[in-house]
């Protein structure tokens, strides 16, 4: 019912016959909800497919590049940022090195990569060459920078990488984890350990097979961990999977397998046990973050209008796919009332939320997010401001472009502000972007460059993040909820990871201070959460807190305690489901 109170919330006034017959679709079945500022009362549009021939300005493709390629230092030179603002390079093309897909840190601060030298083979086309490629294995590698924020000296890279793992085949997600890193492979989730402490991996174990490998840009990608100990993942549109444990071995639900057709977003946990879809559609999402406040936001990557998407479990977004969850699902209207950024391609997002950051004031002031687009089809970084209006839903505004290349080779395919504060930017440098509008073995494709950047501000002090292996459990606490946004939340990681819970009556204190900053509180219930399921006294308090994000993770963690008796759930639930903001209501 909190699913019903939150979609009809979105809606103006109806008359009561149009409410009531909304009211019943809800209380029919869970309906997902979904929120935004541009929410009508007309019938869902049917869902649309964008044309991937999509023309630049004056019709022209944005593969039509005429110039050749430049030397990172001819392509640095050739940036545009605003007044203050510096490009760095942190990594190039080398032997063996380059196609760089995204980048992650560990909680040493090391930032971690992939290479794509194999791209794009696709098994829906040439479905011999793909299956004999994974079973002898690729030229592609997992790298790790173990000091990458120096500043670099003119014309070099600020780090140079060493490889943690090699003979790879497009490897489209990586995840730091524990000894080792989770690495997509094929048709698997795999687990790479560096058992021996040597810095490479020397063994690896599947977690979750059977993932589709007919489309090559699309294979599982965006690991991203959350609270609870989930990692989430994405597919694109046209990969048909059937996820399952190796050997047969049973979901901790009983299950056997799970269809997981095109494109959605799914969880698992890391071992392994646990696997759970949670979207239908868009058609492809390579941008996903989750903010200090706890809002996750997906992306869109073609431009019809969902180029930020607030998130919440059962969503429903325009899709080529014909999966429902229910039949009656509503569609959720687009964040930007009509397309503005340009192409088929937006592959990155990234959230600029340090306090005190540079990177918040180009938006200007008052603004409640502040959004970091990564456009490769236009070769820009582009930034959308979200306006708060009331009832935890925002407006969403396409600003000027924050970056922009003279170098049309400049292809960036992802961005994240760092635990330095800086903004790390993926660059796929290529003449050809698109994966649909010219034949895969075009030879005007590089398959060889690539870069990672860095955008920093000159005022922002060069400060190596610490080590957060190096400190003591109170220590790391103490950078949750601090000025960093990520360090932040890789300090409430870490304290899960080393299961400190010789904090925990400090982490229940913390989460039940009202006048601590809700970011801070919000942590520390994470971090608890990941070391013992929070209790339900704890959760009756929650429920009434004034900080909104309290009250949702207060209905989350009610909804899935199998501890909890019904009655318990429905007596909490039933305090929120009239809740004045919309995302404690979709909880």
């Amino acid at each position: 019912m909190t699913s019903c109170r939150f979609i009809r919330s979105l809606f103006p006034p109806l008359a009561p016959a149009t409410a009531l017959a909304l009211t019943l679709l809800c209380v029919s079945g869970w309906v997902s909800p979904a929120h935004s500022a541009a929410a009508t009362a007309a019938a869902p549009a049917k869902a649309t497919s964008p044309d991937p021939s999509t023309a630049a300005p004056g019709g022209r493709s944005y593969n039509a590049v005429d110039s050749g390629a430049r030397s990172p230092e001819e392509q640095r030179r050739g940036f545009t940022v605003p007044e203050g603002f510096e490009v760095e390079l942190v990594a190039a093309e080398a032997d063996g090195l380059g196609k760089f897909i995204t980048v992650d840190w560990d909680a040493r601060m090391r930032l971690w990569s992939m290479t794509a030298l194999e791209y794009p083979v696709d098994a829906n086309e040439n479905p011999t060459d793909s299956a004999a490629l994974f079973a002898k294995g690729g030229r592609d590698r997992v790298v790790v920078f173990d000091a990458p924020y120096a500043a670099p000296a003119p014309g070099r890279a600020a780090a140079t990488p060493r490889i943690f793992a090699d003979h790879l085949v497009m490897p489209l997600g990586v995840l730091p984890w524990r000894d080792g890193a989770l690495v997509q492979y094929g048709g698997d989730i795999r687990w790479y350990r560096d058992a021996d402490a040597d810095g490479r991996a020397d063994q690896h174990s599947v977690l979750l097979t059977g993932f589709g490998t007919q489309d090559s840009h699309l294979f599982p990608h965006q690991f991203y961990r959350q609270p609870g100990g989930w990692i989430m993942v994405a597919q694109g549109l046209f990969n048909y999977s059937t996820v399952r444990r190796p050997n047969g071995q049973p979901f901790a639900d009983g299950s056997t397998e799970h269809r997981f057709n095109q494109c959605k977003l799914g969880r698992f946990l890391p071992d392994g046990s646990a696997w759970e879809a949670l979207t239908i559609g868009p058609n492809n999402i390579w941008g996903l973050q989750t903010t200090r406040d706890g809002e996750t936001f997906i992306q869109e990557a073609n431009d019809i209008g969902y180029p930020v998407i607030p998130f919440q479990p059962g969503i429903w977004i325009p899709t080529m796919a014909k999966d429902r969850f229910r039949p009656y699902q509503p569609l959720m209207p687009p964040p930007l009332e009509k397309p503005v950024m340009g192409g088929t391609g937006l592959s990155g997002l990234a959230i600029a939320e340090d306090r005190g950051s540079p990177f918040r004031a180009v938006a200007g002031p008052g603004a409640a997010l502040v959004f970091y687009i990564a456009n490769p089809i236009t070769g820009t970084i582009q930034i959308i401001r979200a306006d708060a209006i009331g009832g935890g839903r925002y407006r969403y505004v396409k600003q000027a472009d924050f970056l922009t290349s003279e170098d049309r080779w400049f292809r960036p395919i992802a961005s994240h502000f760092g635990p330095d504060g800086a903004l790390y930017i993926v660059d796929w440098y290529n003449r050809i972007i698109s994966h649909n509008e010219v034949p895969r073995e075009h030879p005007d494709r590089d398959r060889t460059r690539g870069r990672i950047w860095r955008v920093r501000h000159r005022d922002q002090a060069r400060t190596p993040p610490p080590d957060l292996t190096r400190l003591a459990d109170p220590d790391v606490l103490a950078l949750v909820g601090g000025d960093n946004a990520r360090l932040s939340r890789m300090a409430w990681l870490e304290l899960t990871d080393r299961r400190a819970i010789g904090l925990l009556p400090e982490l229940r204190r913390i989460v039940q201070d009202r006048a601590a900053a809700t970011d801070r509180r919000l942590g520390a219930l994470w971090a608890l959460e990941g070391l013992e399921r929070p209790d339900r006294e704890l959760l009756e308090v929650l429920a009434t807190d004034p900080a909104a994000g309290l009250r949702r993770e207060a209905a989350r963690l009610a909804a899935t305690d199998p501890n909890l008796s019904d009655a318990h759930v429905a007596a909490l639930l039933g305090r929120l489901v009239d809740d004045a903001d919309a995302t404690v209501r979709a909880a």
